[in-house]
């Protein structure tokens, strides 16, 4: 597999996390509880504050089967991934925006090259600081 950033550096040296496709299920619950509990401590209108990232991602991490990291141009490989149904978890944070993606992806045969953008238009969900 590898993954394109479509030219934007922002994605270069970002860590990347294969898993079972049923992590996407615990990633939501997951998201949503978290979001309850932080919403009913600050201003719910603000989702840059109300994602935390922290406690998703460690969901991810518990269930990688492998993590990589993105390089200087944003392309990624996982080594050796048998057949069956994943997800991809990547997380992006600064100062001015938040934003995580959980792709799925099926593989048929063991080393099966498959392309998956990584953009604004496939995040699980964006928020800018700003807007």
């Amino acid at each position: 597999m590898q993954l394109r950033n479509e030219n934007k550096s922002i994605l270069s040296d970002m860590e990347l996390v294969l898993c079972p496709a049923t992590t996407a299920d615990q990633i939501r619950l997951t998201r949503n509880e978290r979001w309850r509990i932080l919403a009913s401590r600050s201003n719910f209108n603000d989702g840059y504050k109300n994602l935390d990232l922290q406690a998703i991602g460690s969901v991810a991490v518990k269930a990688a089967l492998q993590r990589t990291k993105t390089d200087a141009t944003g392309n990624y490989r996982f080594q050796d991934v048998p057949p069956g149904s994943y997800i991809i978890y990547g997380q992006y944070r600064s100062h001015y925006a938040v934003a995580y993606w959980v792709l799925p992806v099926k593989i048929s045969t063991l080393n099966e090259d498959i392309v998956l953008p990584l953009n604004e238009s496939n995040t699980k969900e964006a928020f800018n600081r700003f807007n």
